[in-house]
């Protein structure tokens, strides 16, 4: 069958897609960022990255290494770039990590403090730039990972690391309006040459009045580029302003997005959505005014002349978990990278859980055949130990909200600098608890991925489908061009991912 993704007509399930969406979409700010920029356009045509994780082999949840008081464990690499390493311990403050890289020995993590990357709650996680010291980064054929427990007890260590070879990929993933190309550069040369072009942003601003119950095109363009941030900043104190003024925003000629400002990030006296909106045939952007009365705005758009044979999908999907099967996030055919996953986990109403077992489950990603499987449910969402009880945002990943009555969790995951590139299909499985051993769990998420034009996949959405009354579980299939205009948003959960995204916006300016 092929048809878009339907619309969900349920009210109390709209509002849970569009919490998770939101999450999402505040948090791409980040892709703004010149290097995230050009990771994304190449993503689809980079080499599949060698996968290292203590993942259990025999798949009885024994997803660690052992470690004995003084016991030192070697895990060996491959040749070519670290793009991610997560650890964690059940003492990671007696854990010693250490990258050997050839002759030279670098210490990551010792006594609690990271020397690169972070610790936080437990959780270890370095995601090297290109300002990372070469001896952490690029790797040689002979690099070891080395942990050293240094507690008098045993100590359980899990960890996680993607190592991208270094090929030549082709200069056509890349397009621009303005400007073309050599015909074969290596991957740094491709990064150089996206971020250059990516500097090529243009600034509109101008200051506008809206008259009462009227709505305006404010700004509006033919042909390709992407969108990257869009500020409102009213030039008086309006009282209600949040709730009378809505966004619009139009994509190659369809409704992609419809928001009052009160459901967009404020900074300050403006209200700002930074996201990446890629676009092949035009796109416009609109402000209704709802109030009885006029309204003076100064307004900002930050677009960019870049194009791509790649599309962004975001796709909402819902699922209840049955035993002995895992819950199918995504399955795709055809070309591209798969960029990111946001993921609700809650008891069903008729369940009586009270702890998190379930987050036990290990996801599976397959590429080309290729398989990656992780360690836990948190592990892939670089937290640990079932998360901290607080939420928190970080630049790739971050815990929304977290409820213990009923034990519920949201959380998300920017596969920026390790996208999973894939060329011919792709399928993302969420395993729960143990062996999939659960019934009574709801799964809510949105998936975010790359793709040619034609885009063939699919996507459940059973727990909307029984709630609209459908008999059948559907299945989100079709062809889009372009962000999903399902994608509505309400701020509840999002806003400290906003605020991060807006401040890494302004690093990038600044540079």
């Amino acid at each position: 069958m092929a048809m878009t993704a339907r619309s969900i007509k349920v009210r109390s399930q709209k509002s849970e897609v569009r919490i998770l969406s939101l999450i999402g979409l505040l948090a791409m700010c980040c892709f703004a960022r010149a290097q995230d920029a050009s990771t994304l356009l190449s993503a689809p045509k980079l080499p599949p990255y060698k996968w290292f994780a203590s993942t259990d082999p025999k798949h009885q949840n024994a997803d660690y290494v052992l470690l004995k008081p003084g016991e030192t464990r070697r895990i060996p690499l491959a040749a070519g770039v670290l793009l991610r390493l997560w650890s964690t311990a059940f003492e990671p403050q007696n854990l010693r990590l250490v990258l050997q890289n050839g002759n030279q020995q670098t210490e990551l993590l010792n006594g609690g403090k990271a020397k690169f990357g972070e610790l936080y709650e437990k959780a270890f996680t370095f995601y090297p730039t290109p300002s990372t010291p070469a001896v952490v980064r690029e790797l040689k054929s002979n690099a070891v990972l080395i942990a050293t427990n240094k507690s008098k007890a045993e100590n359980k260590w899990y960890y996680q690391a993607a190592v991208r070879p270094v090929q030549n990929p082709p200069a056509s993933v890349l397009k621009n309006v303005n400007a073309t190309l050599p015909g074969e550069l290596h991957h740094q040369d491709l990064a150089d040459a996206a971020s250059e072009l990516w500097r090529n942003w243009f600034d509109d601003k101008r200051t506008i009045e809206i008259p009462a119950k009227q709505k305006t095109v404010f700004w509006s363009t033919n042909g390709a580029g992407c969108i990257s941030e869009i500020k409102i900043t009213p030039t008086a104190s309006t009282p209600g302003i949040e709730r009378a003024l809505k966004l619009q925003l139009q994509i190659e000629g369809k409704q992609a997005i419809s928001l009052p400002l009160n459901q967009i990030s404020i900074e300050g006296k403006s209200y700002t959505f930074g996201f990446l909106v890629p676009f092949a045939k035009g796109a416009r952007i609109e402000l209704v005014n709802e109030s009885s009365e006029s309204l003076k705005l100064q307004t900002h758009i930050t677009s960019h002349p870049l194009s791509s044979d790649y599309r962004l999908h975001s796709i909402p999907g819902s699922a209840r978990s049955q035993k002995g099967k895992p819950i199918p996030i995504l399955k795709v055919q055809g070309e591209g990278a798969f960029v990111g996953l946001v993921l609700d986990i809650r008891p069903a109403p008729d369940a009586f859980r009270h702890t998190f077992a379930f987050l036990e489950g290990n996801e599976t990603l397959i590429a080309d055949g290729k398989k990656y499987e992780g360690t836990g449910t948190e592990d892939f969402f670089n937290s640990a130990w079932y998360y901290p009880e607080k939420s928190f945002s970080k630049q790739y990943h971050g815990m929304s909200f977290k409820s213990t009555s009923p034990p519920r969790v949201t959380a998300y995951r920017w596969m920026i600098p390790d996208a999973v590139p894939f060329q011919k299909n792709f399928e993302f499985d969420f395993e729960h608890g143990n062996g999939n051993n659960s019934d009574d769990l709801e799964f809510r998420w949105v998936a975010f991925w790359y793709q040619k034009h034609n885009a063939k996949f699919e996507i459940a959405d059973a727990l909307n489908s029984a709630a609209s009354g459908q008999s059948s579980t559907p299945v989100a299939t079709g062809a889009t061009s372009g962000n999903n205009g399902e994608l509505l948003i309400l701020v509840v959960l999002g806003a400290a991912v906003g605020v991060g995204a807006l401040l890494l916006i302004r690093r990038k300016r600044a540079a």
